[in-house]
């Protein structure tokens, strides 16, 4: 079964509230399914400007995908 991880990333908007950057808050840092408190927890730590936000992404990290298509974990 193909299942996501989650990253923290800090979204920057402009003053009407539009989304004018993203930035990984710990490039090659990732959270298993399993982890996701841990990733509401690291969140919670990030230090932030006005005008920006923690979002907590899920993505398919392709090193995981590709492990588990060779194991026959992903149908």
């Amino acid at each position: 079964m193909l299942q996501c991880s989650y990253r923290l990333v800090v979204v920057t908007t402009d003053a009407d509230g539009n989304t004018v950057g993203r930035s990984l808050v710990s490039p090659g840092k990732s959270y298993l399914p399993s982890q996701r408190s841990q990733a509401e927890e690291d969140a919670k730590k990030v230090i932030l400007s006005l005008n920006q936000r923690v979002e907590i992404e899920s993505f398919i990290d392709p090193s995981r995908y590709a492990a588990g298509w060779a194991r026959g974990w992903i149908f």
